[in-house]
């Protein structure tokens, strides 16, 4: 691994730091974005690929890292960017388990006298530099609960978010287990003849799981959340062990995690009519469930949102609900966490267009590309729409997050909560940390209050 420092300025196209002949996503150095952490791609003739950035002050100032990995497949031009979102979720969010293993390490090493040597104490600085680097990781995550906060309480949803001493916090933060919840798997949501149409060893994909709290009976009409999971459309799946998804269940929702056909064997828009297909089998069997058929809300993450997003403004669209145009498809609200809500050609619009999608390549896909993306379907009868991102989010640009809401606003302004996370990377909410429990505490306190709007109004 090398590193090098060049001016924060100079991160520009003429640089390499973007590659339009693989689509990939420019980056565009902003001085008045808040945050001090931001992350590029930079692509070279010696395929090294830049990780990580940092926005240094007033100097502006850009820290990049580099690594190679060798055996990484490269069929598409997020792979490396989700490497270095990975490696950075890990650390950064997982500062509690980094802490508790190194102070560990400590107490092993200077109990067998490993420091004793005075060629030590370098690195025992070092590891305790560390520590004090996870510690404050820690914090801000902690400190996350103070935006969540406010966020709820400029909608006037009066917040309880548990302090990090309370018992509650404590509960959700060491429950990796699914400890008082219920779990049925493998439930297939398609028709006979939808499944005709598909290979035995593809119809896995046609399922979803069904997460209910362990108290629930199926008389209890508790509301229901369909979670779409990401993977940029071709890869992912239900089982990914999100702890929002248990947080959720464990204040009483129904969850519905759905796996869908990915692409591009199954070229887009199979999945938005597979999560329709979801919602059908929802809105017919969640009673057994003790869900409320009557109140069903979407989220997703990363493609996941971009899909959830599309099914929730694309209500009972006959083109995305093929044999099946006379079902009710609509939901209340829609959860957006890291979405594609806006397509484009700067955006990795060409590779979802071709790869994702299956259309010719060379052809003008601007068209096609604003058709999907959620930011066109924006009207005012719109659901609400809660929208979370990370400010250090590699992958899908905030930008794209912060056009939709400004669209979004002009036709429904009252209608959207938008929630900026200081240092979120793309998949920060993958992870078990303080950060992500607050953030589905957020969650269904705000669809809980969509919950109560609707049944008042």
């Amino acid at each position: 691994m090398t590193s090098r420092l060049v001016p924060f300025a100079s991160l520009n196209d003429d640089d390499g730091m973007s590659d339009s002949k693989n689509h990939l996503m420019p980056f565009t150095a902003r001085p008045k974005c808040h945050t001090t952490n931001a992350c590029v791609l930079i692509r070279n003739t010696d395929r090294h690929c830049a990780v990580r950035a940092y926005n240094l002050k007033d100097d502006h100032l850009a820290v990049v890292f580099y690594f190679k990995p060798s055996a990484i497949p490269s069929k598409s031009p997020l792979q490396t960017k989700v490497i270095g979102s990975f490696i950075s979720s890990t650390i950064g969010d997982l500062s509690l388990l980094f802490i508790s293993i190194r102070f560990l390490l400590l107490l092993f090493f200077r109990s067998n006298g490993v420091y004793d040597h005075p060629l030590s104490t370098p690195f025992l600085l070092l590891n305790v530099a560390n520590m004090v680097a996870s510690f404050y990781g820690l914090y801000e995550s902690i400190e996350s609960r103070r935006i969540f906060i406010q966020a709820l309480e400029k909608q006037g949803i009066p917040s309880d978010a548990p302090s990090v001493f309370s018992k509650s916090f404590w509960t959700r933060y060491t429950n990796p287990f699914w400890i008082g919840l219920d779990v049925q798997t493998h439930l297939c949501y398609a028709t006979e003849r939808e499944l005709a149409e598909v290979p035995k060893k593809d119809r896995h994909m046609l399922t979803l799981d069904v997460i209910t709290p362990s108290s629930c009976s199926s008389n209890s009409r508790r509301p229901v959340f369909v979670f779409v999971h990401g993977g940029a459309w071709y890869m992912g799946s239900k089982r990914n062990p999100y702890p929002l998804l248990r947080s959720i269940a464990q204040e009483g929702w129904i969850v519905v995690s759905v796996d869908y056909r990915l692409a591009p064997t199954y070229p887009y828009p199979s999945s938005v009519v597979d999560v329709k297909r979801a919602i059908r089998w929802v809105k017919k069997n969640i009673g057994e469930y003790g869900g409320d058929a009557s109140f069903v809300t979407v989220g997703g993450d990363s493609a996941g949102g971009h899909i959830a997003a599309m099914v929730a403004l694309s209500s009972n669209r006959p083109e995305y609900q093929p044999n099946f145009e006379d079902v009710d498809t609509s939901v209340k609200a829609c959860v957006a966490i890291n979405a594609v809500l806006r397509l484009s050609i700067q955006q990795f619009g060409a590779w979802f267009a071709e790869f994702i999608s299956g259309r010719e390549k060379g052809e003008d896909h601007t068209k096609f590309l604003l058709e999907h993306s959620p930011v066109h379907h924006v009207h005012k009868d719109s659901v609400p729409f809660l929208v979370f991102h990370g400010e250090a989010d590699v992958i899908v640009d905030i930008l794209t997050a912060e056009n939709f809401v400004v669209k979004y606003k002009q036709a429904n302004p009252n209608k959207i909560t938008f929630i900026r996370l200081k240092r979120g990377t793309h998949i920060y909410h993958a992870f078990s940390c303080p950060r992500t429990h607050y953030q589905a505490f957020t969650m269904e306190r705000w669809l809980q209050n969509i919950r109560k709007l609707n049944a008042d109004s």
